[in-house]
């Protein structure tokens, strides 16, 4: 008799491919049904996986007024000369590369929000 795989194989041969096949691999098997933010945790080592169950790392994070810090971001990027001011239909928007705003945005955070 042969079961549920394709090409079917013999039932001898079900428990050798089980032993050599995990069903879940921490390193390859994506975090299905779990959202992007596990997957993200699991591809950046920062959650600890063992025998399908996940234990999370909890650390202390900074006071910080995202309205007042991204206020003072936008506007000292805007002195960079990586913006470009320009409209969409009629909204006035910044144009700029997303990758290096990010980086500006975490050196200013560094330099102006969470210094040591």
């Amino acid at each position: 008799m042969k079961l549920g795989v394709n090409p079917p194989v013999p039932r001898e041969w079900i428990e050798k491919i089980y032993d050599s096949m995990p069903a879940f691999d921490v390193n390859l098997s994506p975090t299905r049904g779990m959202g992007c933010i596990a997957e993200l945790f699991r591809k950046m080592g920062a959650a600890i996986i063992e025998n399908n169950k996940r234990y999370w790392k909890w650390f202390d994070d900074y006071a910080y007024d995202a309205d007042e810090d991204f206020e003072q971001i936008g506007k000292a990027f805007d002195e960079t000369n990586n913006v470009t001011l320009g409209e969409t239909g009629n909204a006035k928007c910044r144009i700029f590369n997303m990758k290096a705003g990010v980086d500006f945005a975490g050196k200013w955070l560094q330099k102006n929000r969470f210094k040591t």
